[in-house]
């Protein structure tokens, strides 16, 4: 597990996006955590594999199948695909096969049906690709018990755990102690094993909101020291939400987001007389900004794009500020707050 960054991320528009155009050596640097879904109205399971590829570059991906599916208009061929993939039968052996098949996937150990753990563990272990334990917090009192089946079968330096805390807010170092406590109980199992923690804290609604610091930064922080930095790896949402929104209430003001290390900038216009009008001001209005990083890459030549004169391909829906966003922030969490290196300087953006 030589990463540096393990970004949750959903088949969407925005989050292929973000991860697609960015720069190859901080690709190269995470190991994305992909929940498998349909890929927009496509009927078959092969385009949610090639548009995963595509954004990932044929590097190793965790996936997992485990999140509810979005179902918009007609159920379509690809939901009886996902169905077959959550059949629990013979250890989850449809899913295995699955991963079989597309040699840069890293399985994520399905949870669904605990009866089938051991023999889903042995089919993964003799798949030979190592595996990812997402746990949600109900599941954190059998950590123990779930990293135990591992023992002896998959090495734990080919094991990472994710406690994955979800929807949280600022409150979120009170999970602390729960987690210690679990990753305890699976080192105790597998002391070469690495864990993360995760949630997501980003906001709900912007009203009067100009940052907010990036909790789940903190949270590692504090975990990290607690385990004296040993293979914990940093994971969170990839600054989306744990869970979307739901409908109503209009679009959203236009609003630029600039993510730093530890914190985001928002940078809302309401007065504006149309949406591209209010994206170009907010888009300077980033620009401006003492936390503007100029730094070459897709999301802010994005940003830098709108500002100015162009008409064609510019910020002006919210689901492009989200892939501005977001990539922005998965280039941040990879480099460690944009550091480059050699490879930076040789590596360019691209439309």
């Amino acid at each position: 597990m030589d990463y540096s960054y393990i970004p949750i991320l959903g088949v969407r528009p925005a989050e292929m996006k973000a991860l697609e155009e960015l720069a190859p050596y901080a690709k190269d640097a995470i190991l994305p955590y992909v929940v498998l879904q349909p890929w927009l109205s496509a009927k078959e399971l092969a385009s949610t594999v090639a548009r995963v590829n595509a954004a990932a570059g044929a590097r190793p991906v965790i996936v997992d199948i485990t999140e509810p599916l979005p179902i918009g208009g007609k159920r379509r061929s690809v939901h009886d695909a996902f169905d077959l993939l959550r059949t629990p039968a013979n250890g989850f052996e449809r899913f295995v096969e699955f991963v079989t098949e597309n040699e840069n996937f890293i399985p994520s150990v399905q949870l669904t049906d605990l009866s089938q753990l051991n023999h889903q563990v042995q089919r993964l272990g003799a798949l030979g690709r190592g595996a990812a334990v997402r746990l949600h917090e109900p599941m954190l009192p059998y950590a123990g018990d779930i990293a135990a089946r591992f023992a002896g079968i998959i090495s734990g330096t080919n094991l990472h755990f994710i406690l994955d805390f979800e929807k949280q807010n600022k409150e979120i170092l009170v999970k602390a102690a729960v987690s210690l406590q679990a990753i305890t109980q699976i080192r105790n199992a597998l002391p070469d094993c690495s864990v993360s923690v995760s949630a997501s804290t980003f906001p709900e609604t912007f009203v009067g909101l100009d940052y907010q610091d990036i909790f789940e930064r903190q949270f590692h922080a504090v975990v990290n020291d607690a385990v004296q930095s040993e293979n914990v790896i940093y994971c969170d949402r990839g600054s989306a939400r744990a869970e979307a929104l739901g409908g109503g209430g209009g679009p959203p003001a236009p609003r630029i987001d600039m993510a730093n290390l530890s914190r985001w900038n928002f940078f809302r216009v309401d007065d504006a007389d149309d949406k591209v009008e209010g994206f170009r001001r907010a888009a300077n209005s980033a620009m401006d900004a003492g936390c503007w990083n100029d730094l070459g890459i897709w999301g802010t030549e994005y940003i830098k794009r709108t500002a100015g004169d162009d008409e064609i391909d510019i910020i002006d829906t919210a689901a492009k500020c989200t892939a501005a966003r977001i990539n922005i922030h998965l280039h941040m969490q990879a480099t460690n707050g944009g550091a480059q290196g050699e490879a930076a300087l040789e590596t360019g953006w691209t439309d």
